[in-house]
C-alpha cells in the first residue's frame, strides 16, 4: 500500500515481495482474450501499436532506450493478451500538440496518459479511466498543520506547467503564488530546497519522485478539493477499436495481475525497519520491556541525529545555492554594465556619424560597418544575458498591445534583402484567423522570430523561407519553413542546448548557438512550445504555439524611425524662445559627450554633471527642463539623486528619465518608486532619444530642409479652400474611411487610403501626403470636417 504520509528513503525492497512476484505467472503464459470474429480480423490488421512515450514518472518513462513505467507494463499486458506487439517511441511536445498529432497518425497510433475530457471525447477514442489516484499536497516534513489547501493561503505552491492545477489553484486560492515547474521532479525538488512552501499533484507520481531522489524533508500532508486524476488511454480515429479492447482486457484483469502490475512502481518500505517479538510470557514482561525502551531511546536518538545531519546538509546545499545564485546575479549585473557602457558611446557615435550631412561619401560605409559590428556584439551579450536570467528565474515579460500582422511584414522585411542575397524566395502567409491585435510581448517575439528565420536562411541554399501564421483556440501559431540542408533525427534535441551547433563547420562558424535554446526557454516562460520537424536534405519546419488573448482593435502605431532619422530641430510648444535646456548625468565622459553631441545639433543646452551630488547642486542652479540620469556612478547614484530631486518643490515637476546599462528588469521597478518618469537603456538609440524628450517636453520636430520643401510642395497644389473641396468631392465612405485611419494612427491604412485618392486626385493625394508626412493630422482632420459640410451643399 502506499504510504501516503511520510515517503521513506531510498530503501532495497524486502525479499518477501519479490518472492511472490516470482509465484506469479509471466507475461507470456497469460490467458488471451476472447474476441469476436469481426475483432480477430480487426487485430489480424493491425499486429501492432506506435505508443507515445513521454517523461511522467513512475507511469511512462524512458530508461536506457527502454520504455518502463506502469502505464508500459499494462499496456504491455493488454497487448499479450490481445497477440499485438506494442512500438514505444519518445516525441516531446505539449499536450495539445501531442493530441492533434494523434488525430492524424503523425508518428504514432495511442497516448497511455490523457484526461478524459468531453472535447477529446469528441476528437480521439479514449477508453474508460484505468489510472486513478488522488491530487495531494505535499509539504516539508516540519510542517505540521498544512493539511489541505486552506492551511497554504499565502504561501508559494509548486506546479507542472500547462497542468490544469494551475487554473484550478489560481481560480479557487488566487492568494497563493504559483511557482511553475517543467515536471513533477523539478516542482518537488522547489520544495525540498525551500523554494516553494508545497507542491500539489498526483498522489502516486509525487510519492514515487519523493522515493527515488531521496527527499527526506517532504512529505504528502493531506487532500485536495479536487478529487481524483483519472487517467484513460486515447487512440488515434484509425485505431479506435483498440480503446475498446483496452477496456476489456483491463476489465477482465484479475486484482493478482493488478498487483503484480502496480507493486514495483507504487511499492513504498516503511520507515521503521525494526519489530520487536511479543512478550513470551508475563513474568519476564518488565524486564524486557526496559530494555526494549532503553534500545529503542538509542535508536531514536541514532535517527534523529541522522535526519539533522541530513537536514543541515540540504541547508548547506541550499545555502551554497543561494550563494552561488547572488554572485552569478552581481557578476552578471556587473558584466552587463561594463559592456553595455563603452559600447553605448561606440553605437551612439555611429549613429551620430551616420546622419551627419558632412560625412564623406567614403567614410558612411566604415561608419555604417562601426554601427553593424557593435549591434552584433550587443546582440551576443543579449543573447547571453538573457539565458542567464531565463536560468537564474529573473526573468520578466512585459505584453503589450501588437497588431501581428504588422508585426510578421515587418519581420520578413528585415530578412528579405538577406534571403534575396542568397537566391532565395521568402513570403508570408497569415491566415484570417488573425486579430487585428494581441496582447504579448512583442521584443520577446521578434527575438525568437528572428532567431529562427536567421537560421533557415542560413542553412539554407537554394529553394524557399516561408512564413505561416494562424491564430486558433487562443493561440498564436507562428511556423518558419525551409527548404534547407535539415537535422536527422536523432540530433534534433541537440538544437536546443547552449552553444551546441548541429551543422558542418562553415555553418558553425556563423554564430553562437545560444539562439534556439533562448528561443525555446521564452517560448516556455510565454506558456507556450517550439517544436522542429527536419528531414534531411529536404528542410526543417520549426513551430512556435504561444496562447495569447486577442484584442478587438488594432493598437496605436509608433513613428516610424525613418520619420524621426530626418529630425534637424524642434520648435518649443509652450511660447517661449529659449533652447530648452538638458541636464546630462554620467559618470562616464565619452557618454556624456556622445549624448551632447546627439542633442546640441538639434538645438538643445547641454548641461553635464559627474556624480549625482553634482547634478543635485546644478538642477538647483540652472533648473534644466529634462533630466538624462545614469543609474551606477560613485559617491551619489541616479537613484540617490533622484530621490532628493524629487523632494525639492522647485524641482520635483523636472522630469528625470532614467539611464542605465543594467541587465535586470528590476531597475526599472526601482528607478520608478525613485520618482523617474521614464526609463532609457544603453546602448541608448537615437530615434529611442527622440521619442522621450517628444513625451516628456514641449516640443515638436522639425524636418530636414528636403522633407520641408516636399511639405512645401506638396501644400503648393492645394491651399485650404481647394483640398475642402477636393475632399468634399470624394464618396462619403472614402472620407470615412480616411477619418477612422487618420484617428487609429495605422500608418499602413492611411498610404492605403491615399493610394486610393490618388487614383481620382493625384493632387489631393500629394498635399494630403506631405502634410501627413509632417504628421500634422490635425490640418487633415480639420479639412475633413470641413468638406463634410461642403458636400451637403454640392
Amino acid at each position: 500500500m502506499l504510504n501516503t504520509l511520510r515517503p521513506a528513503p531510498i530503501a532495497r525492497p524486502a525479499a518477501w515481495p519479490l518472492l511472490l512476484l516470482a509465484l506469479l505467472p509471466a507475461p507470456g503464459g497469460l490467458a488471451a482474450v476472447e474476441l469476436t470474429p469481426g475483432e480477430r480480423a480487426w487485430v489480424a490488421t493491425h499486429p501492432s501499436i506506435r505508443v507515445r512515450i513521454g517523461d511522467r514518472p513512475p507511469f511512462e518513462m524512458m530508461v536506457d532506450g527502454q520504455a518502463r513505467g506502469l502505464a508500459v507494463d499494462y499496456m504491455r499486458l493488454v497487448c499479450d493478451k490481445l497477440g499485438m506487439e506494442p512500438e514505444f517511441v519518445q516525441i516531446t511536445g505539449d499536450k495539445e500538440a501531442i493530441n492533434q498529432r494523434l488525430e492524424t497518425g503523425d508518428g504514432f497510433d495511442a497516448v497511455l496518459l490523457t484526461l478524459p475530457t468531453p472535447e477529446r471525447r469528441e476528437r480521439l477514442a479514449l477508453s474508460a479511466p484505468y489510472l486513478r489516484y488522488p491530487f495531494a499536497l505535499f509539504t516539508q516534513a516540519d510542517r505540521h498543520f498544512a493539511l489541505n489547501l486552506e492551511a497554504m493561503r499565502g504561501e508559494t505552491i509548486a506546479l507542472e506547467r500547462g497542468f490544469a492545477t494551475n487554473r484550478w489553484l489560481a481560480r479557487d486560492y488566487p492568494d497563493i503564488e504559483i511557482l511553475p515547474a517543467n515536471s513533477t521532479a523539478a516542482a518537488l525538488e522547489a520544495v525540498a530546497f525551500g523554494r516553494a512552501a508545497g507542491y500539489m499533484g498526483n498522489l502516486a507520481a509525487g510519492a514515487y519522485i519523493v522515493q527515488r531522489k531521496g527527499y527526506h524533508n517532504v512529505k504528502a500532508a493531506g487532500t485536495t478539493p479536487y478529487g481524483d486524476n483519472a487517467l484513460a488511454l486515447a487512440a488515434a480515429p484509425d485505431f479506435a477499436p483498440f480503446a475498446g479492447l483496452f477496456d476489456r482486457v483491463m476489465a477482465d484483469l484479475t486484482q493478482a495481475e493488478r498487483r503484480r502490475i502496480e507493486r514495483p512502481w507504487l511499492y513504498v518500505e516503511r520507515e521503521f525497519r525494526i519489530h520487536w517479538p511479543l512478550l513470551f510470557s508475563i513474568s519476564g514482561g518488565a524486564l524486557l520491556l526496559l530494555g526494549l525502551m532503553a534500545y529503542w531511546n538509542r535508536r531514536l536518538r541514532q535517527e534523529v541525529g541522522q535526519r539533522k545531519a541530513a537536514e543541515a546538509g540540504l541547508q548547506q546545499a541550499k545555502d551554497r545555492a543561494e550563494a552561488a545564485n547572488r554572485a552569478k546575479s552581481a557578476f552578471l549585473a556587473n558584466m552587463s554594465h561594463e559592456l553595455r557602457t563603452p559600447l553605448n558611446a561606440v553605437l551612439g557615435y555611429a549613429q551620430i556619424l551616420a546622419n551627419d550631412e558632412r560625412l564623406e561619401p567614403a567614410l558612411r560605409q566604415p561608419v555604417a560597418t562601426i554601427e553593424h559590428s557593435g549591434k552584433y556584439l550587443l546582440t551576443l551579450l543579449n543573447d547571453i544575458l538573457d539565458l542567464a536570467k531565463i536560468e537564474a528565474e529573473r526573468f520578466e515579460l512585459a505584453p503589450a498591445a501588437c497588431d501581428p500582422r504588422d508585426f510578421l511584414e515587418g519581420l520578413a522585411e528585415v530578412f528579405r534583402l538577406r534571403a534575396a542575397q542568397k537566391g532565395l524566395r521568402l513570403s508570408l502567409g497569415c491566415s484570417d484567423r488573425l486579430p487585428p491585435a494581441l496582447k504579448a510581448d512583442e521584443r520577446r517575439l521578434r527575438q525568437i522570430g528572428m532567431n529562427l528565420l536567421g537560421n533557415a536562411i542560413k542553412f539554407t541554399e537554394q529553394g524557399e523561407v516561408r512564413i505561416e501564421a494562424d491564430y486558433r483556440q487562443g493561440k498564436l501559431y507562428l511556423a518558419i519553413i525551409d527548404s534547407g540542408i535539415g537535422v536527422p533525427p536523432e540530433r534534433l534535441e541537440e538544437l536546443f542546448k547552449p552553444f551546441q551547433q548541429v551543422g558542418d563547420d562553415p555553418y558553425k562558424q556563423q554564430g553562437t548557438g545560444l539562439g534556439l535554446a533562448i528561443s525555446r526557454s521564452l517560448a516556455e516562460q510565454m506558456d507556450g512550445a517550439l517544436e522542429v520537424t527536419s528531414t534531411p536534405g529536404a528542410g526543417s519546419r520549426f513551430e512556435l504555439r504561444v496562447p495569447l488573448p486577442a484584442l478587438h482593435a488594432a493598437p496605436p502605431q509608433a513613428l516610424p524611425a525613418d520619420a524621426l532619422a530626418a529630425v534637424k530641430g524642434y520648435l518649443r510648444g509652450d511660447g517661449q524662445s529659449a533652447p530648452l535646456r538638458i541636464l546630462v548625468v554620467d559618470d562616464n565622459g565619452p557618454n556624456r559627450r556622445m549624448l551632447r553631441d546627439l542633442l546640441g545639433p538639434l538645438g538643445f543646452e547641454i548641461d553635464e554633471a559627474v556624480n549625482g551630488v553634482e547634478a543635485l547642486w546644478r538642477a538647483r542652479e540652472q533648473h534644466p527642463d529634462l533630466i538624462l540620469m545614469d543609474l551606477v556612478m560613485p559617491e551619489r547614484n541616479g537613484l540617490e539623486a533622484t530621490r532628493d530631486i524629487k523632494a525639492d518643490k522647485m524641482l520635483q515637476a523636472i522630469p528625470v528619465i532614467a539611464v542605465s546599462a543594467s541587465v535586470y528588469d528590476e531597475n526599472h521597478s526601482q528607478s520608478r518608486a525613485a520618482g523617474c518618469d521614464d526609463y532609457l537603456d544603453k546602448p541608448v538609440k537615437r530615434q529611442q532619444v527622440l521619442e522621450l524628450l517628444e513625451r516628456h517636453l514641449p516640443l515638436a520636430w522639425q524636418p530636414g530642409p528636403e522633407h520641408q520643401s516636399a511639405r512645401e510642395e506638396g501644400a503648393a497644389e492645394f491651399d485650404e479652400a481647394a483640398t475642402v473641396q477636393a475632399l468634399a468631392a470624394l464618396p462619403p465612405p472614402r472620407r470615412a474611411a480616411l477619418h477612422d485611419a487618420l484617428l487609429s494612427g495605422h500608418r499602413k491604412r492611411i498610404k492605403a487610403m491615399l493610394s486610393e485618392i490618388g487614383g481620382d486626385s493625384p493632387r489631393l493625394a500629394t498635399t494630403l501626403q506631405a502634410r501627413i508626412d509632417d504628421f500634422d493630422y490635425p490640418w487633415v482632420l480639420k479639412q475633413l470636417a470641413a468638406s463634410e459640410n461642403a458636400a451637403e451643399f454640392r
